[in-house]
C-alpha cells in the first residue's frame, strides 16, 4: 500500500479493514458451526443460544457486506465500499507499479 497514491490508500485501507472484519466474524461462524460434530455438541448444550448466535452471526456478514457494495455514502457515511474504491482507481491516470 505504500506505492499506492494517496488518494486510494485511505479508501483502500478503509475497505480492507471492514473486509478484515467480516473476515474474522466468517471464522468464527466457521469455527463454531462448520462440522457436524460441533453443531450436535452445541445443540446438546445450548441450542437456542446457539442458534440465536448462529443467526445473528450470518445476518451480521450479510450486512457487512450488502454496506461494502452499497454505493451510497448515506447508508453509513464511510467510502469504505467498492463503488468508491472503484471510482478512485478510475481517477488515477497512471499506476507506479504498472511502470516498466
Amino acid at each position: 500500500m505504500n506505492s499506492m497514491p494517496t488518494a486510494m490508500g485511505g479508501v483502500f485501507r478503509a475497505f480492507f479493514q471492514e473486509y478484515s472484519i467480516v473476515r474474522a466474524k466468517w471464522r468464527l461462524y466457521e469455527r463454531l458451526f462448520g462440522t457436524p460434530e460441533s453443531i450436535d455438541l452445541l445443540n446438546r448444550h445450548g441450542a437456542h443460544a446457539f442458534g440465536l448466535i448462529e443467526d445473528l452471526l450470518i445476518k451480521d456478514v450479510i450486512l457487512c457486506i450488502t454496506r461494502m457494495m452499497n454505493p451510497s455514502r448515506a447508508s453509513w457515511g464511510d467510502p469504505a465500499n467498492l463503488a468508491t474504491l472503484l471510482s478512485t482507481s478510475r481517477h488515477i491516470n497512471r499506476w507506479p507499479w504498472s511502470r516498466g
